[in-house]
């Protein structure tokens, strides 16, 4: 999905040791809220492709199977402009060191333009733009600005009962209170593949792996590559609302003898209530678990709260 913010976000590194970065360690906070993953999602391109979408639920669709409708695509180049705010409270917001993380209150705000072009071939653009801007109650914990440039591409593979592969290009930079003054950068080549393995009106489980390599990052000690299984299981109570589970599970290895395992999942309840507007409740679940010395690098924390949001398509 945890302030310790992947495959993207990251907090000041402050240096007790040549090797031993601080809790606020932007490297292994990156699944915080999954903010800097931003990993395609199958039902973005099929919306400009013309595979079929299903139809309202019925009484009968027990009986007569899962009904599709085929959805004519429009010959246009599809650009989604995206803005969220949510309100999140943490067991753990995370500051320049442990003895100083406590609760905290969390405001996030994000705004994305993405742009999914069809390409040659059967194989779709994507190319992003994304800003993320986070502030905490608490004056000790790290709030910051998350920014985030994707350009790629994305493929369905028919023989493969559509199986999705990506590649892309991704440059992240985070600031901690001012855009000018860099805390953290990093340029990466991420690939991956992600499988719906199971689809009915009501329920999806779709099931994912990815691979990132970073080839510059400053500081330079947290450059690292990525190495992630991921899943996510939505189940639709009605056309318009609909439960998300997800789950990640990455394993970063560092320049140098540093290894971090981080487990993120969440469970999000999402009303769609027009078609351009969405609310939501959700939780998070953070841990990561760091070889650095003396567990700098290890947290845990649990985070919850509301947030709203609207999506545009041209």
């Amino acid at each position: 999905m945890k302030l310790r913010t992947p495959p993207t976000l990251v907090w000041l590194a402050v240096m007790a040791l040549p090797s031993v970065t601080s809790a606020a360690d932007p490297a292994s906070t990156q699944g915080f809220l999954g903010l800097g993953h931003q990993l395609p999602d199958a039902a973005n391109y099929k919306d400009v492709s013309q595979s079929s979408d299903y139809a309202p639920f019925s009484p009968s669709d027990s009986d007569i199977g899962v009904q599709e409708v085929l959805s004519p695509y429009s010959g246009r180049s599809p650009v989604v402009v995206d803005f969220s705010t949510a309100l999140y409270g943490t067991d753990n917001a995370p500051s320049a060191a442990a003895a100083t993380d406590a609760p905290a209150w969390m405001w996030l705000c994000r705004g994305s333009v993405a742009w999914r072009p069809r390409l040659a071939g059967g194989w779709f653009g994507d190319f992003a733009l994304y800003q993320d801007v986070v502030r905490f109650d608490n004056s000790t914990a790290y709030s910051y600005e998350n920014t985030g440039i994707t350009i790629g591409t994305v493929k369905f593979i028919p023989q493969l009962d559509d199986l999705l592969v990506f590649g892309r290009y991704e440059y992240q930079r985070v600031t901690s209170g001012s855009l000018d003054d860099g805390d953290y950068w990093a340029q990466r080549l991420r690939l991956g593949a992600q499988k719906t393995v199971f689809a009915s009106p009501r329920h999806e489980l779709t099931l994912g792996t990815d691979i990132a390599f970073d080839f510059t990052a400053n500081p330079h000690n947290l450059e690292r590559n990525e190495y992630a299984l991921s899943a996510s299981y939505r189940y639709f109570f009605a056309n318009n609302l609909y439960s998300l589970a997800t789950w990640r599970l990455s394993n970063f290895d560092f320049t140098g003898a540093r290894s971090d395992w981080t487990n993120t999942a969440s469970l999000e309840l999402i009303w769609q209530f027009t078609k351009d507007a969405r609310a939501s409740v959700s939780v998070f679940f953070d841990n990561n678990d760091s070889n650095t010395f003396g567990g700098a690098n290890d947290y845990k924390s649990w985070t919850a709260g509301l947030g709203a949001g609207v999506s545009f398509l041209f």
